[in-house]
C-alpha cells in the first residue's frame, strides 16, 4: 500500500483579501500562482474557490463571500461553486478597478521617490504602473518617471557624460547614481566616527576671541551724548567732555582728572589749531548762520578792526 501523502509546496501565501479594488489584481494573481504551484492537491473547481475563499475574511470581501455562499448552498445544504471560470468572472465584477489603466496612469503622475525608499522599490513599482496602465513604452513614459526624481538627482542624470534616452536606461541611471551617493554616504559616515561625530562624542573646538580693551575710569562717556547735544557743542565751539570753549575733546585738560568739581584749564591753540577750529565750526553752521557771520565779519573790517 502506498503511503506517500502529496506534501503542499510552501511558497509565500496570499495577502488577506479586504475589498479593495487597487489590491484585487495582485490578490487574484497570487491565488493563480499559488493553486499552480501546488495543482496536485488543488486538482478541481472546488479547491481552488475555496482556496481564494479563505482569504476573504475582511472588509467588502468578507460579505461577498457570504452572500456567494448562500447561494451556493442548496435546497439540501449542500454547497455546489460551480466552475473556477465563472468564480473569476464574478470576482473580477465585483473587485476589479473601475477604470485601472486611468487609475494607474494618474499614480504614476502623482508618485515621487520618497526619502527613505529604495531605488530598486520605486523602480519595481514604476514597473507594476506602467503594466496596468497598458500604456506602450515610450519616451512619454520615461518623462513620468524622471519627475517622480528629486530634482538634484534629475539634474545629474541629464548633466551626465552620456544622458539615458530610453525608459530602462533611466532605470540604470537612476538605481546607479543612488548607490554611488549612498556610498559616499557611508564613507562620510566612517570618516565622522573616526573624528568623534555622530557617535555622540564632541570634538572640542578651539575659540579665538581678540583681547578686551580695558575702559579708562577716569574717562566721560562721550558716546553718550545725543546727536543734537554733539551738534549744539560743535556750533557753540565747546569740548564734549567738559562743555567748556578754547579746546576739543581729546585735549580737554580734565580728560584724567577724577574731581568732577574742579573747573578744566583752558589750553592755548596755535594759530593753525584755532583755524582749523573755526573751519570745523563753519562747517556745520546753517546757511543763514554763516551768512549772519560773513556779514559781521565783513562789518568788522570796514570799521578798520
Amino acid at each position: 500500500m502506498n503511503t506517500d501523502k502529496q506534501k503542499e509546496i510552501r511558497i509565500n501565501l496570499p495577502k488577506a483579501f479586504s475589498g479593495k479594488r487597487t489590491e484585487f489584481k495582485r490578490f487574484i494573481q497570487d491565488c493563480l500562482v499559488y493553486t499552480a504551484i501546488n495543482r496536485t492537491i488543488y486538482d478541481n473547481d472546488d479547491k481552488k474557490i475555496a482556496f481564494v475563499l479563505s482569504f476573504m475574511n475582511e472588509g467588502d470581501a468578507a460579505a461577498w463571500k457570504e452572500e456567494y455562499i448562500d447561494v451556493a448552498i442548496n435546497s439540501e445544504g449542500e454547497i455546489t461553486f460551480g466552475t473556477f471560470d465563472d468564480f473569476k468572472t464574478r470576482l473580477v465584477k465585483a473587485f476589479a478597478p473601475y477604470d485601472a489603466p486611468g487609475d494607474a496612469l494618474e499614480e504614476m503622475r502623482r508618485m515621487r521617490l520618497a526619502g527613505n525608499q529604495s531605488m530598486d522599490e520605486h523602480i519595481a513599482r514604476f514597473r507594476i504602473l506602467v503594466s496596468q496602465s497598458q500604456i506602450p513604452v515610450s519616451a512619454a513614459l520615461s518623462d513620468f518617471f524622471r519627475e517622480t526624481l528629486p530634482l538634484p538627482l534629475q539634474r545629474q542624470i541629464l548633466c551626465c557624460d552620456s544622458p539615458p534616452e530610453t525608459l530602462d536606461q533611466w532605470f540604470e541611471k537612476a538605481s546607479r547614481f543612488q548607490n554611488n551617493f549612498k556610498r559616499m554616504q557611508r564613507i562620510l559616515g566612517r570618516g565622522k566616527e573616526q573624528t568623534g561625530q555622530g557617535t555622540g562624542q564632541q570634538t572640542p573646538r578651539r575659540t579665538f576671541s581678540f583681547p578686551r580693551k580695558e575702559r579708562d575710569s577716569n574717562a566721560m562717556d562721550v558716546d553718550r551724548l545725543s546727536v543734537d547735544e554733539r551738534t549744539k557743542l560743535m556750533k557753540e565751539g565747546k569740548c564734549f567732555r567738559c562743555k567748556q570753549f578754547g579746546h576739543l575733546s581729546r585735549e580737554c585738560p580734565g580728560k584724567g582728572n577724577t574731581n568732577q568739581n574742579q573747573t578744566p584749564v583752558p589750553k592755548k591753540w596755535t594759530g593753525k589749531e584755532a583755524a582749523t577750529h573755526i573751519r570745523s565750526l563753519i562747517a556745520n553752521m546753517e546757511k543763514e548762520e554763516k551768512e549772519k557771520l560773513l556779514e559781521e565779519a565783513e562789518g568788522e573790517q570796514g570799521l578798520g578792526f
